[in-house]
């Protein structure tokens, strides 16, 4: 065993361990496994909410941020029942400008024939070694239930890293009448799993109400997304500003799909240009003498860069999108139809983003604060912030009447009646599961199988499964 396998993201010599085995499950340990996906990902949409309550026992606290469009939290529990391991707390918002559909494309993995297909998967997976998919449960449309195993990056050479054994569940949400999608990832314990601490050493870890939350806001076009993380980490050699800074990274992979999006935008519209023969020719950029922008002489030797939307040639600004090649656009265009109006908007021009001399006002947005907002336009008075919003799970329809009851469907606040279809019953409140610090339940895979309401009021402290 080589010490420090768990080197840090720029050694590329690093070998994953190999791909493990999915056990042989019964029936019914998959149906419970089933459930399982289903509830967490239920709980993980309420946790997105951000509320100090006791219903989740986390208290969520604003961290500083070194990029203004993303918020990052803390979390604490309150009542911790684990004494082994320590669990740690974090997420980070940020609003996308964006189509539903192709944010959960790009977070699903769907969109590995485009064009920017690599800033995806540097971007979202750039922490990762390795990954698979050991068994798929379910895989209908955008619901989808699967087993996962992941292999993280430790953020020092001398940590060991980690890999995870997890459920992932893909589902459609409805909250508060916004559409929306989350998949979430929760930790399992499987009989006859293999396992690499002495072979790799690379520990097991647990994930629990880790996942992605998209929502709809009130502004139309935009999405709030929350990419939260709880997760032990196992093992006694990993410090809590190392774990803090691996929990910091994976969470903050988000950061990229503002300007993704804003480079497909530009990409659009530089074919669209290109089609109308607005480029201008090279005898037109070199005989031109001033910028555009600045109205200053272009210098003798200076270079001059002709904007592949507009035409115009300017002094400087260039943008360079990854698999074209001399693609530049100036600021003018890069800002579009943006509202400079609106000191809070987010999506200003990617070309001036972190320049000190651009007005702070430009990419300052007030921070929310957990206590107070839901989603980033939509606020909840502080007196009924501890009151659940209406959420709905719902699976793809299946016939005219199935897909009626399910935009019927909704879960509401504790006491109050669970109207959906008969077989869902298990996606009622969430009480029963709560108390615990992942709201995981404790499903036994090495015992007999038991119905799925005997395993809905068997909670214990216990995060696997």
């Amino acid at each position: 065993m080589v010490f420090g396998f768990g080197s840090s993201s720029k050694d590329g010599n690093v070998k994953p361990p190999p791909t493990p085995k999915c056990p042989e499950l019964t029936m019914e340990q998959a149906q419970q496994l089933k459930a399982v996906a289903h509830m967490t990902c239920t709980d993980l949409v309420y946790a997105s909410r951000l509320l100090p309550n006791s219903k989740h026992g986390v208290q969520w606290t604003p961290m500083e941020s070194p990029n203004p469009r993303l918020w990052f939290y803390s979390g604490t529990q309150q009542h911790n029942h684990v004494t082994t391991h320590e669990v740690r707390f974090m997420c980070c918002v940020t609003t996308v400008h964006a189509a539903l559909d192709d944010v959960i494309d790009v977070l699903n993995g769907s969109t590995r024939s485009s064009v920017l297909a690599n800033d995806i998967k540097s971007n979202l997976n750039g922490d990762v070694l390795a990954k698979a998919s050991l068994k798929t449960f379910k895989y209908i449309d955008r619901l989808k239930i699967r087993l996962r195993w992941m292999v993280l990056k430790s953020a020092s050479p001398y940590i060991p890293m980690r890999d995870f054994v997890f459920l992932e569940c893909q589902n459609s949400i409805r909250v508060a009448g916004h559409a929306g999608w989350a998949c979430n990832m929760h930790s399992v314990a499987l009989p006859g799993f293999a396992t690499f601490d002495e072979s790799h050493n690379v520990i097991r870890g647990s994930f629990y109400r880790t996942g992605y939350v998209v929502t709809e806001t009130d502004i139309p076009g935009q999405l709030r997304l929350v990419h939260m993380m709880q997760a032990d980490f196992k093992g006694t050699s990993m410090p809590v500003h190392v774990s803090d800074m691996m929990m910091q990274r994976r969470v903050a992979n988000i950061a990229f799909l503002p300007a993704y999006f804003r480079k497909l935008v530009l990409i659009d519209r530089i074919v669209a240009a290109a089609a109308d023969e607005k480029i201008p020719r090279p005898n037109q950029a070199s005989a031109a003498k001033h910028c555009t922008q600045c109205r200053k002489k272009f210098p003798l030797l200076g270079k001059k860069l002709a904007c592949r939307l507009c035409g115009e040639v300017n002094l400087h600004v260039e943008l360079h999108i990854r698999g074209y090649n001399d693609i530049r656009v100036c600021a003018l265009c890069d800002a579009g139809d943006d509202d400079d109006d609106d000191p809070h908007d987010l999506m200003r021009s990617i070309l001036t983003e972190g320049d000190p001399n651009v007005d702070s006002l430009v990419f300052s947005a007030r921070q929310p604060q957990p206590s107070i907002y839901y989603g980033s336009t939509c606020t909840i008075p502080e007196d009924i912030e501890d009151e659940e919003p209406p959420l709905s799970l719902r699976e793809p329809s299946r016939g005219p009447s199935s897909a009626k009851d399910l935009r019927n469907m909704s879960i509401e606040s504790r006491g109050s009646q669970v109207r959906g279809p008969r077989g869902l019953d298990w996606l009622d409140p969430l009480d029963s599961f709560r108390s615990s610090v992942a709201s995981g339940i404790h499903f036994s895979l090495y015992s007999g199988a038991r119905s799925t309401n005997d395993l809905l009021r068997d909670s214990s402290d216990t995060h696997e499964l």
